[in-house]
């Protein structure tokens, strides 16, 4: 990533930290030309790439103007090094940061994904029998279309409200369990997995619906009395005849709520609590809170690429259902 920085407000000691391991006088110089304002951008910087540097930039400018070395401070290599890689233009720090085993950002990345599977999954398991209502009951499938479409004409934080009210210690839910004696003490049901996934499932459902209904009304349903007659049960009808049929609008709609999932950070922001984060939340952080937009952009290219694979391997597979 492209970040000019520390080469502009350091150029002495960038150039210098390309055949040496420190470079104390050249950083000397440096600072000695430094403004108030452009000091403070420095340290400001440097300290996202390394934690405690700018209450030490900012001392050490203003001990060098006053002719004083530097402190015992700067005998730690780590700080030069981290000077050595922010000066170089074109840095992949940001990227080797998130894959750090010991930062936070791998682990993040992996529940997000496979946190999605899930959701998906679970989604097309409750989808798939309503798309398939729509299509079979022909009287009906205009109420059950406007009860299953009637959230997306609800505001996202509305819906959220209602489960958080539905599942807070002292919600809905658990005082009826309660009541009716099938539990003893509250159920923990937000600021978990579970809190997420149920929330999710419910807001993505009709984007599920609507491309599995769009396939199956292109399926005439008499192959399934055609499969009958030829010998077949019902059930057995349904899985070798009609449910293969349907496996582009599943692709299709898998896809579609995956990739919706990943970059979701409103319900994990308000039903996960510190342990149910998803990477886009991260995303939000530093490009609010910490103003780390280097990281932040390093992650949504991380989560760009994700998404291009699945889409790659989305079109294959939709090539081979043909």
């Amino acid at each position: 990533m492209y970040n000019d920085t520390v080469s502009t407000l350091l150029p002495l000691t960038s150039k210098a930290l390309q055949t040496s391991q420190i470079a104390h006088q050249s950083l000397i110089n440096d600072l000695k030309l430094h403004s108030r304002t452009s000091t403070g951008k420095l340290a400001n910087y440097l300290n996202r790439k390394h934690p405690g540097m700018r209450t030490l930039i900012l001392n050490t400018a203003s001990d060098v103007k006053r002719g004083s070395p530097l402190g015992v401070e700067w005998k730690n290599r780590d700080l030069w090094n981290t000077i050595r890689k922010e000066s170089s233009n074109i840095s992949l720090t940001n990227y080797s940061r998130i894959f750090d085993t010991e930062l936070p950002y791998i682990t993040v990345l992996t529940r997000t994904l496979l946190v999605s599977a899930l959701i998906a999954c679970v989604t097309l398991i409750l989808s798939y029998p309503i798309a398939y209502l729509l299509v079979s009951l022909q009287s009906s499938s205009n109420i059950i279309l406007f009860i299953v479409m009637l959230p997306l004409w609800t505001s996202i934080l509305t819906r959220i409200m209602i489960w958080i009210i539905l599942l807070q210690n002292q919600g809905v839910l658990n005082k009826l369990l309660i009541y009716l004696g099938v539990i003893d003490t509250t159920l923990p049901l937000m600021h978990n997995l579970f809190g997420i996934i149920i929330t999710t499932v419910y807001i993505f459902i009709p984007f599920m619906v609507l491309p599995l209904y769009s396939t199956m009304k292109e399926i005439p349903l008499h192959y399934l009395d055609i499969a009958q007659v030829c010998g077949h049960t019902r059930f057995k009808a349904f899985w070798t005849v009609y449910f293969p049929l349907t496996l582009k609008g599943v692709l299709t709609s898998l896809l579609l709520v995956y990739i919706l999932c990943i970059g979701y950070f409103i319900t994990p922001e308000m039903m996960g609590g510190g342990r149910g984060q998803f990477i886009a939340n991260s995303i939000i952080f530093h490009m609010h809170e910490s103003l780390n937009w280097g990281l932040a952009s390093a992650l949504t290219t991380v989560l760009l690429g994700i998404v291009t694979f699945l889409f790659i391997i989305y079109i294959r597979l939709s090539h081979r259902v043909k």
